[in-house]
Parts: C-alpha cells; structure tokens; sequence
C-alpha cells in the first residue's frame, strides 16, 4: 500500500497535465488516404486568368465545429506576451491547423496549381482584425525584405483560410482579380490602382471554412472592420519544388479552354491571351506554341513595348505586346524583345525577359539570345532579369552553365541572388554538369553573407538533390554547410530552407542531421508555465 501511495504521490504532475487548460481539438477522420480533389479544366484557366480560387471543404473533409474550435482556440492565445503575434510559430501554437492543408480539397488545388511535392513555406501569420481595424493600402506581399524578379507562372501561392464567416461589415479581404501579372516598380503601397489596369477589387465574404488561394503576386489589402467582432483569417504559403512535366490538375484540353464561362471571364480583364495561353502550355509541361507572323506589326508591338517607360498604367499593354512578340518566335520579333531587355527601362525589360523565357524557339536559341542580354546589358537589373530566364528556359546547355556559375559570383548581389535561385530550376543535367552547379551553390553557401543568396541556394540545391540518387554526386560538404546554417543562421528563412534542402538530400548523414536538429527544437504545445 505504501508503494501505491508514493505511486500516485510521483505520477500527480501528470494527473494535472491531463487536465492542462491547453485544449486539443478532437479531429477523429483520417484524410491522408483521400484521394485530393484536382482542379478541372476551367477552375485552372479561371486560376491563371483572376490569379484565385475560393475553396471550400466539405462537412465529410472538416465538421463545422472544428472551424470554431480553431477560432475559441485562438482567442485563448495571449498575443499581448513578448511573443506576441505567434507569427512563423502558428502552427506549432495551434497544430489543429494543419488538418486544413491534408483536406482532398487543399491538397487537390494546391497539386493541381504547384505539382507534386509542393511544400509549405516557414512564413505564416495570424490576421486577427479587431473591431475598428482600418483600411490598408493595395499593395502585393513583399519576399520578407528580399527583391528578386517575381514569377508570373504559379509557382508560389498563398492559402487563407477563414475558420468564421466573413461578412461585408467585419473587413474581409480585398483582392483585385487579375491583378498578379501587374507588378510595376514604382507602386508599392498605393490607395488606388491604375485605371489602365481594367481591373476591379474584390471583397471576400465568405462561410466559415473557406479557403481562398491567391496567386502571390495578386494585389490586395485588408479593409475596415466596421462590426462588433474580430475577423480571424490565417495566411500560409506554398512553393512549387518541381518544373511541371505532365498536367497535375484534371486535364482533358490539350488548348486553353475557350467555353462560354472562360470567354466571359476574359472579357473583363485585360487581354493578356498570348500569356494565359503559355501559362497554359507550361502548366501541361507542352511545347509552347507559335503564332502566325503576319498577323501583327512588329513596329506597333515595339512601341507597346517601350510604353510602360512612360507609364506604369501602360504596363498590360507592355507585357501584351512582350508574349506577342514571344510567341511570333521570328528572328525579329526576338530582337525587339533583346532591345527591350537591354535598352528598356526596369519595367520594359521585366516584360522583355517574361517574353524571352516563353519564346518558342530551340532550347538553343532560347538560352543564346538570354545570354546576349546578358553579356550586352548595362544594368545590373538587366543582368539578374537575364539569369531569371536562363533559370525559367529550364534547359541548360555548357554556356549557359559557364554563365550562370560564374554570375553567382558577379560583385552585383542583385545578379548573385538570381543566379543561385535559377540553378535550381535546371532539368536534365548530367552527372557531371550537376557536379558543378552543386559545387557552385556549396561555395555559395560557405562564402556568401548575403541572406537571401544564402536560402536561394539552399533552395536550389533542395530542388536538384532528387537528381542526385542517379548522379551519385558527393554531397558531404553541402551537407555540412546546411546544417551550420540550420544551427546558427540569424534568418528564419534561411534556416528553413537549409532544413528544407537537408530533408532532400538521398543520404543518411543528410536525414540523421536533420532529425537531430528538429528533435532537439523541438515544440511541446501541451507544456504550461504549471
């Protein structure tokens, strides 16, 4: 009896541990067998047109008392701590929310839009409005401090899930459909948008449990809260890790659906066909298609080009007249979009190069003509655009090897930072082309004190480890520069996506690196101060 006694004295920590006030949200349906729910035809093109999708899981994915479970939960979390917003930490603060993401219905659009092996990125955010919450400004979600070119393809999205109804009066989120292939340099901020644009904002009201997945380049803001309660609405992004080969999504058109829906979704945008058409085409992992010459005037094209110089209200017409020219694919047409590159101000030759990396041609003649802008342009943002294309043509040959390992260590960190991103979206490399591209991001990692060059490359060589179980390429010293930069990198992201690129790499040293740092960082959300 004694020893029942002191028993039971020991173990009464955990008595009260059972009875933490951290309280779990049952959710007893096991999604990870469900097939995910793919995208059809037109939720794509209507993707690629609006640059969003309001998603919605059924009552069989998440029963409605789980969405507000997840907002009683939230409001038990003390955001006037010194930790204040949980931020980055949201998911470990409420685990539950990862159940949204394993849904068929999150899992099938965000394979659909980022191909297999997505992965959620580090950064998130708990947006929680108050009563009284005033009218942001317009603006498109900065890379957390860092500049680079921003990709028109969908390569990386946000997911914003609301787990209470968002009703007009509350703020809910305004978004501007169509909005994403707009991104002019001299707008950051900005009450307004240009008129020139054709494009119209959006106010999201939606039920409980919606999901609302925006392109990450689409401009929106958040507005007043006008009502009586808080407006909760959680952000989470995801990264494509793969250069599409095949269609991810619900296929049948091998062409950009022309149903009447699609038609009149189009008409109330600005006419960006020859890009939505290429978009399109890469998606399928299809050859991008040529149109007829004759049926366009390449001086009247040039002068489209060159007029977002004047103006950022000309910026479609710019990026119109860009992908016409691309998809001519003549000779000429080429060199109007080189001058472009080279001659443009910023903003044309951001159209310029979108259109160099969408030209038709040969993978030869892609990568020679992205070369010439970069060997002939005065401007070092000319020089980073042409590494950006060099990356998004996919196809490398020696030269564009030669250029890109040697620009990644160009005295220009705008060039360096581009140059070690666009290495990992290369396909196709042989053992030995891999060697050395993966030689030049370790250097880059051991020699660079420039963040953003830093998870850049941890990124690019997290995408290129796949390539590795064939190659057989020695990954040692990598290795070790990851995991010093996993334990003692002073940025979040950089952390992230050393762990990231650890949790590719085809060896054991690799993955036991990794579990010991994640078991050692690891987060108790059941612990109490008690």
């Amino acid at each position: 009896m004694e020893m029942d006694n002191k028993k039971s004295r020991d173990n009464s920590h955990l008595d009260y541990q059972k009875k933490t006030l951290i309280r779990v949200i049952e959710t007893p349906l096991d999604l990870s067998d469900r097939e995910p729910l793919l995208l059809d035809d037109e939720s794509m093109a209507k993707f690629l047109i609006e640059g969003y999708l309001v998603l919605k899981p059924s009552e069989n994915e998440l029963p409605g008392d789980f969405h507000s479970n997840i907002a009683a939960k939230t409001k038990e979390l003390d955001f006037s701590t010194w930790e204040g917003n949980p931020g980055n930490n949201i998911l470990p603060r409420l685990p539950e929310l990862a159940r949204v993401f394993e849904t068929p219905t999150a899992r099938g659009a965000l394979t659909s839009v980022l191909g297999e092996n997505y992965v959620m990125h580090s950064h998130r955010w708990a947006h929680i409005n108050p009563p009284g919450f005033q009218d942001q400004k317009f603006h498109k979600d900065s890379f957390f401090g860092y500049k680079g070119p921003r990709n028109h393809r969908p390569v990386w999205v946000m997911l914003m899930y609301y787990p209470c109804e968002v009703t007009y009066d509350i703020g809910p989120t305004c978004i501007v459909p169509g909005s994403q292939y707009l991104s002019s340099k001299t707008m950051a901020h900005v009450q307004e948008l240009p008129k020139n644009w054709e494009v119209k904002s959006k106010k999201m009201v939606c039920p409980a449990g919606s999901l609302v997945m925006i392109h990450y380049d689409l401009w929106h803001r958040g507005t007043k809260n006008k009502g009586d309660r808080d407006r909760f609405m959680f952000k989470f992004q995801f990264l494509r890790t793969q250069i599409p080969t095949e269609p991810t999504w619900d296929n049948k058109s091998e062409n950009f659906p022309d149903t009447e829906g699609i038609k009149q979704i189009q008409m109330m945008y600005p006419n960006l066909t020859p890009l939505w058409n290429q978009m399109w085409n890469w998606m399928r992992g299809s050859p991008l298609k040529r149109i007829d010459p004759n049926t366009e005037d390449l001086k009247k094209l040039e002068s489209d080009l060159f007029s977002t110089s004047k103006a950022d209200d000309n910026e479609p017409i710019s990026l119109r007249s860009a992908c016409t020219l691309a998809s001519i694919g003549t000779k000429e047409s080429l060199e109007v979009l080189k001058r472009g590159a080279t001659k443009g101000s910023e903003n044309v030759a951001r159209s310029a190069m979108l259109g160099i990396c969408i030209a038709p041609l040969d993978r030869e003649g892609s990568i020679k003509l992205a070369l010439e802008v970069l060997r002939d342009a005065d401007e070092d943002v000319a020089r980073a655009l042409s590494c950006f294309a060099l990356g998004n043509i996919h196809i490398a040959n020696k030269s564009s090897i030669d250029a890109l390992i040697k620009a990644s260590q160009d005295k220009s960190v705008g060039v360096r930072r581009t140059a070690v991103e666009a290495m990992g979206k290369l396909m196709g490399l042989g053992k030995e082309d891999l060697e050395r591209i993966l030689q030049a991001l370790c250097l880059a990692l051991n020699e660079s004190h420039d963040d953003q060059v830093l998870y850049s490359a941890s990124f690019s060589i997290g995408q290129l480890a796949r390539s590795c179980f064939s190659a057989e390429v020695s990954l040692q010293a990598i290795t070790k520069e990851l995991v010093r930069l996993s334990l003692h990198s002073g940025n979040r992201y950089v952390r992230f996506f050393s762990l990231w690129a650890l949790q590719q790499i085809p060896t054991v040293e690799a993955k036991d690196a990794l579990l010991k740092i994640l078991w050692n960082s690891r987060w108790c959300e059941l612990t109490t101060s008690k």
